[in-house]
Parts: structure tokens; sequence; C-alpha cells
């Protein structure tokens, strides 16, 4: 290994960390732009190093046996691509132990519009998800390993999957992590309420309501007062499937989700 590649690890690996930029990198070497950019090549050609995108690198370990086989933890690389950044949807309902799926794709919630929406890294997939700042909040912390992540509450991660079911699933996981995180009494009720109302979509009201009462969750008062929150005009239960389905009154939805399905184990 270059001389100067180790003083780049030693350097970047004393901070706790696994990946840096290319402007990190020239800070710590004091190189010309050109010779880091044969340095960084020859790096990535002899899989000392992987690129993450443009700029941005991340280091395969020593022991790491065939590179190719091998991968820092999703969410840990999605936290080095883009700022600010929260693992949610999909991904965030693993997190909380809410689906069983095992999953291709992390899901990733940013308010910073990237140019590729989607990208493929080490056999994974990262989906990134631009919303407007006023909906980028009920953020929390978490670890993995010595690693710090930022993952959306349980509350926000719920709301979020009814906001736009297609980036978890459907209705139908979401309908199962509900229900679950009331069974074990790991939400608020008047949270999801509140974030509800923060996003700013009636349809989350909507469903929230109708899950309420299909499910009969334990959360006295919530479906009063997510009908005093809906809108008029119809919704689809489930805005990635076709509108076809009873349309109910109450709710002011498309009934496109069977309930048996939804209540389904």
């Amino acid at each position: 290994m270059p001389v100067q590649a180790l003083k780049l690890f030693q350097a970047v690996q004393s901070r706790g960390l696994t990946t840096f930029t290319r402007a990190e990198a020239r800070g710590i070497l004091k190189i010309t732009p050109d010779y880091l950019s044969v340095l960084l090549h020859d790096l990535e050609k002899t899989g000392w190093v992987t690129r993450l995108e443009r700029g941005k690198y991340m280091i395969i370990p020593v022991d790491a046996g065939d590179a190719g086989k091998w991968s820092e933890h999703p969410y840990i690389i999605a936290s080095r691509i883009v700022e600010p950044y929260a693992i949610a949807y999909w991904s965030a309902l693993s997190h909380w132990g809410y689906t069983e799926q095992l999953l291709k794709t992390t899901f990733v919630l940013t308010t910073r519009r990237r140019f590729k929406m989607k990208k493929e890294i080490m056999g994974q997939t990262y989906l990134f998800v631009c919303v407007p700042e006023r909906k980028f909040f009920g953020i929390s912390q978490a670890w993995i390993g010595s690693s710090r992540i930022i993952v959306t509450d349980r509350e926000k991660t719920l709301v979020d999957c009814l906001d736009r079911p297609k980036y978890c699933g459907g209705l139908i996981e979401v309908s199962k992590a509900l229900r679950q995180a009331f069974e074990e009494k790991q939400v608020s009720a008047e949270k999801l309420l509140s974030y509800a109302k923060r996003v700013g979509n009636k349809a989350v009201f909507k469903r929230l309501g109708y899950l309420a009462e299909v499910l009969k969750l334990d959360a006295p008062g919530i479906e009063k007062k997510c009908l005093k929150k809906i809108s008029k005009g119809y919704s689809k239960l489930d805005p990635s499937l076709p509108a076809k389905g009873k349309y109910n009154s109450k709710w002011n939805l498309i009934e496109n989700v069977g309930i048996s399905e939804l209540a389904a184990d």
C-alpha cells in the first residue's frame, strides 16, 4: 500500500470513520489534485476503497476478504451520502421491528434534491425520498456499533408510511406495523395525530382513523379526532393500488384493500 494511502486511512480511521471525501483526502495529504486523482483511482482499482458516489469513498477493511462480497452496514453508508438524512419508511419499520421483510433497498428521507434518487452500491439499493423541510422532523438517534445514525422515530415512521405507503410495501405493511405498535404500547396516539397534522396530508387522517377502527386499536378517541380532520372527496386507501373497491362515505376512502388482508396476522 502506498505511504500516502496509509497516512490517509490512519487519519480517517482515527476519527472512527470508514468513509471520506475527496476534499478531506486532499486536506489530509496536502497533495495536488492530479496526484490525488491517480492515488484514488489506484486504490479503487486494487480494492482498498470503493466509491460511494462522486467524490465520496469508503475504506475496505484489510480483513474483509473478497472485497466484492463485503460491505459496510447500509444505514452507515446512507449516512455518508447525503445531508440531512434519516433512515425512513420501510427501513425505519425494520429498525423498529415492525416488519419481518428482508429488505434489499434502504429508504432514506432527505430535503436535498439529488440528481439520482436511486443508487446501487455494493449490491444494495438506496432510494432517496426528497421532502419539503416541513416534512423533515420526528427524528431520533440510534447506534450501529460505534457509528451514530439518524432514523425517524416510531410515530414519524408510521405517519410517513401512511402518507406514502408505496415506500413501505403498501398499506398492509402499515397496518401490521400500526397494530403491533399499539399492542406493545410503543407509540403515542397524540403524537401520531400531531405528526399527521404537520405532514399536511388529509389522507393520512383518513387512513389512520380507518385503520384504528378496523383494527380496533387501543387508542380511545383517535377515530373521532381523525374524523374532524378529513377532507372532502375520496382518497384511495392504498394510493399505490388501482381505485377499485367500496366507497366508504364515513372516511371518504376507496377501500381498495380488503379488511381481511389488513387484519390478518
